[in-house]
């Protein structure tokens, strides 16, 4: 069985923003990038790229399917707030195919 061993983090990033249609001067002065924030367990991380992941499932094999999948240019990152990491989840059920957070609080 693989170990998940991402870390979630809150991605604040600007993208391109765009209109097809016709404007004013005062209207095209209005026109700015898109601020975005992803929440994602980080991939992979380049000097260029960084990859990230929302969603995922653990098959009956113990392998790790990646679902919700992006990859930002890092010269659009503002700013990455750690969420949680490795350390908290190495040994939590909800990232090694157990029981989930709900079951476990009611056994005890």
């Amino acid at each position: 069985m693989n170990k998940f061993n991402y870390d979630l983090f809150k991605i604040s990033w600007e993208d391109i923003c765009s209109d097809s249609g016709w404007a004013s001067d005062v209207e095209f002065d209005k026109l700015s990038v898109s601020h975005c924030i992803s929440i994602g367990f980080i991939f992979k991380k380049t000097q260029k790229y960084l990859w990230i992941f929302s969603s995922y499932e653990i098959n009956d094999l113990g392998e790790i399917n990646f679902g919700d999948r992006t990859v930002i240019p890092l010269s659009n990152v503002t700013k990455m707030e750690k969420i949680y990491g490795q350390e908290k989840t190495r040994n939590c059920s909800r990232h090694n195919g157990q029981n989930s957070r709900r079951n476990r609080s009611t056994k005890r």
